[in-house]
């Protein structure tokens, strides 16, 4: 009886799945990796500028971002940080993972938004949805900005998972 509750606890699931899309973020991480960055551009295409008027550069393609869900456990958690992978500043793409959830902000192009995608869904397509955004911002500040495009990767329900998992043997007769 210990170990049916023991199995059935949510913490158990939580950390189950957390090592599913950490596995998918650390793929998704190596596949933007081997890209090259783009630099930011204003919304008529040209190079983003910052307040001193030098041209905005960004140095490497992604830096990837976690919360350890273990929050009691965890010091950095605790204190409502995260850890980093990658450089942390001038990167086009943050990749952000949690439990349930990928989100990969900052895409300057929506092609490779869209391969990104593909390439997760290729290879997790039990697992996981996906789709990609667009991030028009209606405030008055960002109207010099591009749309930039992101990724949202979710977790397929459990249900959807298991149906998914489920084995059917398909018997033929000749």
């Amino acid at each position: 009886m210990k170990y049916i509750k023991l199995f059935e606890s949510f913490s158990l699931n939580e950390e189950v799945d957390t090592s599913l899309m950490g596995g998918v973020a650390k793929n998704m991480y190596l596949y933007l990796k081997g890209m090259r960055p783009n630099n930011p551009v204003d919304i008529n295409g040209d190079p983003l500028k910052n307040v001193k008027g030098e041209i905005i550069t960004n140095n490497t393609k992604v830096k990837m971002n976690y919360q350890n869900s273990s929050v009691g456990m965890d010091k950095l958690a605790m204190q409502g940080k995260a850890k980093d992978f990658g450089n942390i500043n001038g990167s086009e793409i943050t990749l952000h993972y949690s439990m349930d959830m990928i989100h990969a902000l900052g895409f300057v192009k929506k092609e490779e938004a869209e391969s990104a995608l593909k390439e997760m869904l290729n290879k997790y397509p039990k697992e996981i949805t996906g789709e990609v955004k667009t991030n028009k911002m209606n405030y008055d500040w960002a109207k010099d900005y591009a749309p930039t495009y992101s990724i949202l990767i979710k977790l397929k329900s459990d249900k959807e998972l298991a149906k998914s998992q489920s084995s059917k043997t398909q018997l033929s007769y000749t």
